[in-house]
């Protein structure tokens, strides 16, 4: 047998790390850079007094945009008559947050227009997050805080909730994930202050919105940890699935089974057919067995049907692994036999037996 020859592995020198490492860092501050102009859009809004703002940049990982709606007193320097010319009318107006403001310039015309803007960090916010222990932002990240409008009012509630004093990168991770000031207050009001800034950026990544908290509570699923409701979230447990599962009369499940049960398929539908067929308390885990092996409703319904509505969810999954048809337990029932599970499989099994030695 000839020798197996492997492969070379390519000989990583200390200049090729070194160049490895200038190139990852130069990405990185590419990255990190603020953009020289940013492109800024109007359109109209249902409200006379709002537009639809958007502002959008290209950076190193593509094009990035954010699109709000703001009132029309908030671009200093536009006016209601500028944006209702029927001709075009040049602008210029400034967008101020705490951490930096927009200044921009352009053109509008019946409530519609475009231009650039250039950002200005704001010296006084990045003085104010030192003061309170928050550390030194960069202009990057005052760019960033802009953008999402995380400021001071941010900040001041994570205090009055008592979250621990969050860092930079932590309030620039809050904006960039939307886990925004509002999200933060109606997040308080429905009993999470979850004490940490990444903790509530997890909660907002997994879509747990307090909307969804006041679905469970209404289902009475009211003290639950995040932990608890990012599982939920993330296997699918809505609040109308919910809903229905407790209308079939399965309210007080604990989180593991209503996961289980939504993992494997265990719908309303699939409650209230057992229960028609006289299947009315049966437990979470065995009605997730019954899923599993391919207890369907109509197989339950066939064998009720034909006299054999008191067999157990172990004997019903025992029929179906067996390949016992509702058919079969049929035409034993027309013979005048009343036969246990275990009979019927025994009588299966020699007709299967005595066919295959014919």
């Amino acid at each position: 047998m000839a020798p197996r020859v492997l492969p070379r592995r390519p000989i990583i020198t200390a200049a090729g790390m070194a160049g490895a490492l200038a190139a990852v860092a130069a990405v990185t501050a590419l990255a990190q850079q603020v953009p020289e102009v940013l492109s800024w859009a109007i359109s109209p809004h249902d409200d006379p007094n709002t537009v639809q703002l958007s502002l959008s940049y290209r950076s190193q990982g593509g094009r990035s945009m954010y699109s709000h709606t703001r009132p029309v007193s908030e671009l200093a320097g536009l006016t209601a008559a500028q944006l209702d010319a029927k001709t075009k009318q040049p602008v210029r107006f400034r967008v101020t947050r705490d951490a930096g403001a927009l200044d921009c310039q352009g053109e509008v015309q019946s409530q519609r227009g475009s231009g650039d803007c250039r950002f200005q960090a704001s010296a006084a916010f990045a003085q104010t997050l030192r003061q309170r222990g928050i550390g030194e932002p960069s202009e990057a990240q005052l760019f960033r805080l802009t953008m999402s409008n995380i400021g001071l009012a941010y900040v001041n509630e994570l205090a009055r909730q008592r979250y621990a004093t969050p860092s930079v990168h932590d309030l620039v991770s809050a904006g960039d994930h939307g886990a925004n000031l509002t999200y933060l207050q109606e997040m308080g009001a429905a009993g999470y202050r979850l004490g940490r800034v990444d903790a509530l950026v997890r909660t907002r990544d997994h879509g747990v919105s307090a909307k969804y908290v006041a679905a469970l509570r209404d289902a009475g699923y009211d003290r639950l940890s995040a932990d608890e409701l990012v599982r939920l979230r993330d296997h699918g447990v809505s609040a109308d699935w919910l809903g229905a599962v407790r209308k079939a009369g399965y309210g007080g499940l604990s989180t593991d089974d209503l996961v289980q049960m939504r993992d494997h398929g265990v719908s309303a539908a699939f409650i209230e057919g057992l229960q028609k067929s006289g299947y009315r308390r049966v437990s979470a885990p065995d009605m997730v067995r019954m899923r599993d092996h391919g207890v369907s409703t109509s197989f339950v319904q066939q064998l009720v049907s034909v006299g054999y509505g008191h067999l157990s969810p172990d004997e019903l999954i025992e029929l179906r692994d067996r390949g016992i048809s509702a058919g079969f337990v049929a035409k034993v029932a027309e013979a005048g036999e009343k036969l246990s599970a275990d009979q019927l499989i025994e009588l299966q099994e020699r007709g299967s037996t005595f066919a295959a030695r014919r």
